[in-house]
């Protein structure tokens, strides 16, 4: 890619081929001062190399576990105290 050769890709192309969310983390783990190396097939792809899939996986996980602590618990107010009784401990 060549600003010069005029073969460059704006960030609003960015934005619609790979979502504001992966450009917002993307950019997060680098640097401000460093050069943002961004690789399309890395951040599309369901794979260990992804980052971006890990930890939108890891929000769908916490999602779906509150989800169903609000079906056992109801409005029950969580929080830790709650493991320091003996039957939630294993």
């Amino acid at each position: 890619m060549s600003k010069r050769a005029g073969t460059f890709i704006t960030l609003e192309d960015v934005l619609k081929a790979v979502g504001k969310d992966v450009v917002r983390f993307m950019m997060l783990t680098r640097r401000n001062d460093q050069v943002l190396e961004f690789d399309f097939d890395m951040v599309v792809a369901q794979s260990r190399d992804n980052p971006v899939f890990y930890v939108q996986y890891a929000h769908a996980r916490c999602c779906s576990v509150m989800r169903h602590a609000s079906k056992m618990f109801g409005n029950t107010r969580l929080t830790s105290d709650l493991l320091s009784c003996a039957q939630w401990r294993s």
